[in-house]
């Protein structure tokens, strides 16, 4: 094993919960090499010098202050969204903006149907008599074109 491996054994070693073969290659280890065996040093020092200080008790009510302010936390991802929606578009706005896309849609088609019966009114106001009789004949007229462009036509009198 590299000392990378072992130096991540090592506060299980400490804390006397390797297994035995573990164990021993920790300790061939530390033998033969003294990086290592430095680290190791530094780590049960601080580790000891940890266990002489004398236990802090929180306050009351400390960790339930903690979990809620913990909770109230944005992911990173969305406090960027946020920042991104603030800096461009306050919500209010942006519910004024589609009302008014809203409104400006329904009087779009509003005005195109206003202004589509105003010009069929012109056209029919402004007809020919031969026009009314087309109009009024439009059926026929369809079933005509259909009727000359088959070819027998001559056999088949109206």
């Amino acid at each position: 094993m590299n000392c990378k491996d072992i130096k991540q054994m090592f506060f299980v070693y400490i804390d006397g919960e390797l297994e035995a073969e573990k164990e021993r290659i920790v300790v061939d280890h530390i033998a033969s090499c003294e990086k290592c065996r430095v680290q190791l040093y530094e780590y049960k020092r601080s580790w000891e010098m940890l266990g002489t200080l004398e236990p802090i008790e929180p306050t009351p009510g400390y960790i339930s202050r903690f979990w809620t302010a913990l909770s109230y936390r944005l992911p990173w991802y969305e406090k960027i969204l946020e920042g991104i929606r603030n800096l461009f578009l306050p919500r209010r706005v942006v519910y004024r903006v589609a009302l008014a896309l809203i409104v400006l849609i329904a009087v779009y088609v509003s005005v195109d149907k206003y202004t589509n019966v105003l010009r069929t009114r012109t056209l029919l106001v402004n007809m020919s008599e031969e026009e009314w009789e087309v109009v009024e004949n439009y059926d026929l007229i369809a079933n005509l074109d259909l009727l000359e462009s088959l070819k027998g036509i001559e056999n088949i009198k109206l």
